[in-house]
């Protein structure tokens, strides 16, 4: 005990680096073992004689049928063998000593990472005399507690699988869930986060830095998969939960690819899959007899075979993809029709608000009538208004015959993608093997990465490289050692732009507005506008373009086993190396204003601040990492297996190449990375994580096994949170972007020239970075007319502002500056960032109900800490926006630094927030007066999971197999994933931790495949048939509430607001396209509604308020309320935070059966015609997304509160992954395919 606690407390002493170096080299150095099982498999056991003794010095040899090739090996003085790293196929295992008869067992299958106990009992007798048995293996794991489970050759490549995506097969297994719909960051393990699992491709890694998904088989921000592995290139694979110590980094699920390899056999396929609308349902949320418009067409082949037999193998494999699908959905959007009616009290006729406006005096800005297609008069001109809507879209008509301003259609989204890989495998003899392989991928397309864009030309383009290659080589010099080294190469580029560049040819108009950022690529094309009221979107995606990579990811691992007695040591050490070569994201890159009515958009009177991002944020990142392990496999009975390992990872923190990184500290303000500090965290060195597993054989017949275990699994975090601009009032920030290079001011900052007046600029030349996000606020009126400065946001093209430009370009030094009347933001990450780690747990039985049948019942449970999220560093308390609790002096000072807007005396429903008291309470205020948020990347977060698992299994008996899966958990978290924001109420994550957003109570798959009984005759008619089908039942999803940028009732200015709840959760969950009904705000009804309608005159909605005149009544008649049965849902008092829970509500559940006819033909012996027919959503129940366009997250009340809580689109176009996704409509896919 002395000399264990010695050693770590020396070894957290020393340099981590140093320590990791050094265990890896020792693997080379020592005979001390292990292997790795990523992409291979085992098969270990004994032999003993008839009376149970064990027996040394047998010959055991393990021939892999196919290829020919074999492992000889002789037993230890314990009687024990182990085959490490073997193929995944079929094989013939002898073993043999003279005296003794020898004894076969054949057709021994061996599935990636899975391990079989073969033992054999010897019989007196000459060894020319041969046993064979002929029992199959039983389906349970007698050596390892390892979860998860492995899908077979023909399992993967007979199920129905929409796409050709092998990814969407993971999920039919227990722990394992994809969220409805498929696309990006969709796949979570065991309630864990979804960037937190691991991809393996033939042993090597296979994940991208940024948000840790897989490199093959790549997520897209819109449509299904990036690249493509086609799916007959797969030999099998397999997903581990609870793995032990020789994996790491992501404590979610293990999911290994194994490649075919060529064998002595040429083989091949070929194959063609296809489908178009003339077959498919209608989708449900396209108006009138519109349908879904499709054409998908899936092409590949394969082949393999011997370069010299039993010598060296090549395999080849090309796959493609074509498609372009519509994206039916539904959305509110203003109309031309001067007779629209309101919807919610809001106008919805854009002819009607420029009238208001013209009738009141108002100028008319000229930059929205130019973009409305409006003359002065408010008549529609012959030219381009951005309200003119394709062809493919349809309004709703209201009770006149008016159009309104309801929205159904479909906008295509249009994909080109390829695959190709080549792998070949070489034996040099029995103690050396290596392989290779490479695979390129490319994509290109069209998409619609929201179901809000309004116009062709806003869809943004979405390109990809993917470029994969690794080497393996294991080295056998002795029947119990075994040493494997690998070398992994991935290159990942993808990058999404505007598509409505100047002279892009992609039938975009002549806007002939001066926006001032240019016309070229990056940053091209309309600026973004958000009509507070409105989902649907004017221009292309605010946060594009982005551009991910390209990465450059260096992996090199060597591990060797040594077999000793009853003891497997392992011990391996792994090295990598990622960079990304220019990697960013030019958030608000074009731009975007947002105008609260259509009455400000007409007078150009923007809410809030516009924003612009000036400069390229585009950096050089890179970063190391460095693991080392070691595992003991302990048998200490010939029934009880013990897993004991220890792991331990090194990351550093992440660095840019020019040193273009800024932190932010309370005490220092920004540091520039090279300047005033050195690293943008301190290194976390104490990842050291345990893992103890056991395996019981309860009556040493390998029929029932006990099995559990423990393991702690750190976290290595996608670089996204740090990078990519979380936060959500100046999403533009992050230690890429933060204004270092800005300067920094006291006072007034829209003066001509560099300087700052009459404030002193703190230190103007800290840094170098020019890339933030620019807040410009709305014009000074002066007069009643608009008169904007530098600094402010010149929407009406004044001429002597920017030259006429609605906003400055990066050339324009004057504006790049931070002081008291343009406030800037910034993200910091905390100094003392640690590694989040997961502590998992799982206790079950399975059993072998016959040899082909297995039932496995598992409990299983993790618990997350120090998991990241952006925490609320600068934030005021609640009421300062309205300067309630403020002393006099408070007051008084409010009033001096802002004598035109003093504190309100009253608050009333027109009391707008008073910036300048919130800034005044900030508490960095007095330090730094130039920031107004700030954001902190910090470990705050924690999670749980909780879930009894169960899965039936039966391999191919009499020509039906089939594996059913069952989850019953419960998973908890306070945000659920990397890529979320702050939290709803600033530092109160307590009020967060609810269910995760993919938290699925109950859930049921089934795969069945059923080879139909035949007999010759009749051309093959009656023989060669088969069924497959998959079916998936789950209970509904979890969404919730939050706030917009429309509304500030805590008057805190972030945004997040949470409403008050009353009542039972279920009124207003799972209501398909019900909206819950709305009581509008006001005092009187607004035209053609009445005063029944209206929130103040609601019995339920009064109840919950208070009195009149109280704040909380004020909140009512400004906001309305929701009411549906004995529920209410209502707006915070002002001044206060909502005590809603996060996620309060349920969606729908999802209910699929996926199913095929297969019919084989044989022309010849070896050459096989297959046709089938596929059917998705056979029996076309229709499936709905979860409410307000966000597949696992919020509805604002207060954006859109005349479609509050009701579905928008099915779950696939939901995720931006239409008919490709899980939950479309019923779809036929028809497709031929030969084997030979």
């Amino acid at each position: 005990m002395y000399s264990l606690t010695f050693g770590i407390r020396e070894l957290r002493r020393s340099s981590a680096p140093k320590v990791v170096l050094g265990l890896c080299l020792s693997v080379f150095l020592i005979s001390v073992p292990v292997f790795s099982q990523a992409n291979m498999g085992r098969i270990l056991g004994s032999i003993t004689d008839s009376s149970g003794a064990v027996i040394g010095g047998a010959r055991v040899t393990v021939t892999d049928v196919e290829r020919g090739t074999s492992r000889v090996l002789t037993t230890d003085e314990a009687g024990a063998y182990n085959a490490p790293s073997l193929l995944p196929g079929t094989y013939l295992i002898r073993a043999e000593l003279t005296g003794f008869k020898s004894i076969e067992r054949p057709n021994v299958v061996l599935e990636v990472g899975r391990e079989l106990k073969i033992d054999f009992s010897l019989e007196p007798g000459a060894i020319s005399e041969k046993v064979t048995v002929t029992d199959e293996v039983p389906l349970v794991e007698t050596t390892t507690a390892v979860l998860g489970g492995t899908l077979q050759p023909g399992t993967i490549a007979d199920l129905p699988l929409n796409g050709r995506n092998f990814m969407n097969l993971l999920q039919l297994r227990p722990g394992v869930t994809i969220y409805p719909g498929g696309g990006a960051w969709t796949q979570t393990t065991n309630g864990l986060r979804p960037e937190h699992n691991v991809y393996i491709l033939d042993g090597i890694t296979a994940m991208e830095p940024l948000g840790g998904q897989s490199t093959i088989n790549s997520v897209s921000l819109a449509g299904d998969a990036a690249s493509l592995l086609a799916i007959d290139t797969i030999q099998e694979f397999t997903t581990q939960q609870n793995p032990k110590a020789e994996f790491g980094w992501k404590p979610g699920s293990v999911t290994s690819v194994a490649l075919k390899s060529g064998t002595n056999m040429w083989h091949g396929t070929g194959n063609f899959f296809g489908r178009t609308d003339r077959t498919d349902a209608r989708n449900p949320f396209l108006a009138g007899d519109q349908k879904q418009q499709i054409s998908l067409k899936e092409f590949g082949a394969t082949l393999g075979g011997p370069l010299k037999k039993d010598k060296a193998f090549f395999f080849f494999a090309y796959e493609g993809q074509r498609y372009t699908v519509g994206n039916p959905t539904v959305y509110t959007y203003p109309s031309l029709d001067p007779n629209a009616l309101p919807i919610a009290g809001t106008t919805t006729s854009l002819v009607r608000a420029c009238n208001t406006v013209r009738s009141a005096g108002t100028p008319l800005s000229a930059t929205s009538l130019k973009t409305s297609g409006l003359d002065a008069n408010c008549n529609r001109t012959s030219g381009y208004s951005i309200f003119d809507l394709p062809s493919v879209f349809e309004r709703a008509k209201d009770a006149n015959g008016a159009a309104g301003a309801n929205i159904s259609g479909s906008l295509n989204t249009e994909y080109s993608v390829d695959g190709g890989l080549a792998k070949v495998d070489l034996h040099f003899g029995d103690k050396n093997t290596v392989n290779g392989k490479y695979y390129v991928g490319t994509h290109r397309g069209l998409v619609v990465n929201s179901q809000t864009i309004t116009q062709p030309y806003w869809r943004p383009s979405d390109n990809a490289w993917v470029y994969f290659s690794g080497a393996q080589w294991d080295y056998v010099p002795s029947s119990s050692v075994v040493n494997t080294f690998r070398f992994g190469y991935n290159r990942f580029y993808q990058w999404f732009e505007t598509s409505d560049c100047e002279g892009s040819g992609n039938g975009q108009p002549d806007y002939g507005i001066p926006f001032g950022y240019g016309t070229s690529k990056p940053v091209c094309g309309f600026t973004n506008i958000t009509l507070t009221n409105f989902s649907g979107s004017i221009g292309c995606c605010s946060s594009f373009p982005k551009y991910y990579g390209p990465d450059n990811i260096f992996e090199f691992i060597d591990n060797v086993s040594y077999l000793r007695g009853h003891h497997t040591f392992k011990m391996g050490g792994e090295s990598r190396s990622t960079s990304i070569g220019h990697g960013g994201t030019f958030n608000r890159g074009r731009g975007q204003v947002t105008f609260s009515t259509l009455e400000n958009f007409m007078s150009g009177t923007s809410s809030g601040n516009g924003q612009i991002f000036i400069g390229d944020p585009r950096r050089h990142v890179s970063g190391q990492a460095m693991a080392a392990f070691f595992q003991d496999d302990w048998r200490i009975t010939p029934r009880l297996m013990l897993n004991l390992g220890v792991r331990y990872e090194y990351t550093t923190p992440i660095t840019e190449a020019h040193n273009q990184f800024a932190n932010f500290d309370a005490a220092r303000g920004l540091l520039q990375l090279g300047k005033n500090t050195d690293q943008m965290w301190k290194p976390d060195k104490n990842n050291f994580a345990p893992r103890v597993g056991f395996a019981w054989d309860v009556q040493g017949n390998g029929r029932t096994v006990v099995r559990g275990g423990a393991n702690i699994t750190y976290v290595t975090p996608g670089w996204w949170i740090f990078l990519s601009q979380q936060n959500n009032n100046n999403p533009s920030v992050g230690l890429a972007t933060n204004p270092s290079g800005f300067l920094l001011c006291k006072g007034a900052v829209n003066t001509a020239g560099p300087g700052c007046a009459p404030g002193v600029a703190t230190d103007p030349t800290i840094g170098d970075i020019r890339s933030a996000g620019l807040p410009l606020p709305p014009a000074t009126v002066t007069g009643g007319v608009q008169a904007p400065v530098p600094g402010q946001l010149n929407w009406n093209q004044s001429a002597a502002v920017y030259g006429g430009n609605i906003y400055p370009s990066s050339s324009d030094t004057s504006v790049l500056k931070c002081g008291t009347n343009r406030l800037c933001t910034v993200q910091a990450t905390n100094p003392n960032l640690k590694n989040a780690y997961v502590m998992s747990w799982s206790l079950g039985i399975q059993h072998a109900i016959t040899h082909n049948i297995s039932l496995d019942l598992s409990y299983v449970g993790n618990h997350a800490t120090k998991l990241l999220a952006l925490e609320y560093t600068n934030t005021p308390s609640p009421g300062a926006g309205y300067c309630l609790g403020f002393t006099p002096a408070q007051i008084a000072a409010v009033a001096a630094a802002s004598p035109a807007t003093p504190c309100p005396t009253a608050i009333t429903v027109s009391t707008g927030t008073n910036a300048t008291a919130i800034q005044l309470s900030r508490p960095l205020n007095g330090q730094f007066p130039y920031y107004s948020y700030i954001y902190t990347v910090s470990n705050p977060l924690h999670s749980n999971y909780n879930a009894a698992q169960m899965t039936l299994t039966q391999r191919a008996s009499h020509g039906l197999s089939y594996t059913v899966g069952f989850t019953f958990s419960h998973a908890l978290d306070q945000q659920t994933g990397e890529r979320g924001g702050p939290n709803g109420t600033p530092g109160d994550f307590r009020s967060d931790y609810s269910s995760s957003d993919f938290d699925i109570r109950r859930r049921l798959t089934a795969t069945v495949t059923y080879a139909l009984p035949g007999k010759p005759g009749f051309k093959q008619m009656l023989e060669g048939w088969k069924l497959t089908s998959i079916v998936s039942i789950q209970s509904a999803l979890p969404w919730g509430v939050i706030g917009s940028r429309g509304s500030d009732p805590s008057g805190i200015a972030e945004f997040q607001e949470r409403w008050n709840f009353f009542g039972d959760a279920r009124d207003f969950s799972g209501r398909k396209t019900n909206s819950v009904p709305f009581f509008l705000p006001g005092a009187t009804p607004p035209v053609g509604r009445s005063a029944s309608e209206l929130a103040i005159n609601n019995a339920a909605c009064t109840a919950v308020a208070g009195p009149p005149g109280s704040l909380s009544y004020v909140a009512l008649q400004r906001w309305g309320c929701f009411v549906e049965g004995t529920s209410v849902m209502v707006p915070p008092a002002i001044g206060t935070t909502g005590t809603m829970g996060r996620n309060t509500f349920r969606g729908n559940g999802l209910h699929t059966w996926d199913g095929s006819v297969i019919k084989d033909w044989k022309f010849t012996e070896k050459f096989t015609g297959e046709f089938r027919a596929e059917v998705f959503n056979l029996l076309n129940q229709t499936q709905y997304g979860n409410p307000q366009f966000n597949g696992a997250g919020g509805n604002t009340p207060f954006g859109t509160p005349g479609s509050f809580g009701a579905s928008q689109a099915t779950p696939d176009v939901s995720n931006n992954n239409p008919s490709l996704g899980s939950g479309g409509s019923r779809e036929f896919q028809f497709g031929f395919k030969v084997i030979f």
